[in-house]
């Protein structure tokens, strides 16, 4: 799956509708902030914009290609001999960062031995 984009858009216009109450407002105001923390949980986040929907939405799927072509760009590079090279002479010279597990012995172990001896 790809990722997802939580896009709520202010329409100012709907305060002035006859039918609009200042209940609806909180109503909305309240489930967005719910629903913000609920996205979170998942490592996401809910945008809210005000304006044209339509705008802002022509503005993420804009976004959207540029980050699509920035990702490739990196990808290219990374795959370039050049860079490889260069990955593994930073790796050489600092070390890789994961940790290796040393075996080690129980202390309980340890000590019975000793005590046999």
């Amino acid at each position: 799956m790809g990722p997802c984009l939580c896009l709520y858009v202010d329409v100012p216009e709907m305060i002035h509708s006859e039918e609009f109450d200042a209940s609806h407002l909180q109503f909305i105001h309240e489930s967005l902030r719910e629903l913000d923390i609920r996205l979170r949980d998942f490592g996401g986040r809910l945008t809210l914009r005000v304006g044209s929907p339509i705008e802002h939405v022509k503005d993420q799927e804009e976004h959207s290609v540029a980050y699509k072509a920035a990702r490739e760009r990196m990808h290219a590079v990374r795959r370039n001999d050049e860079a490889k090279l260069e990955a593994k002479r930073v790796v050489k010279k600092h070390g890789s960062r994961k940790r290796t597990k040393q075996k080690t012995k129980p202390a309980k172990n340890r000590q019975r031995k000793s005590n046999t001896s």
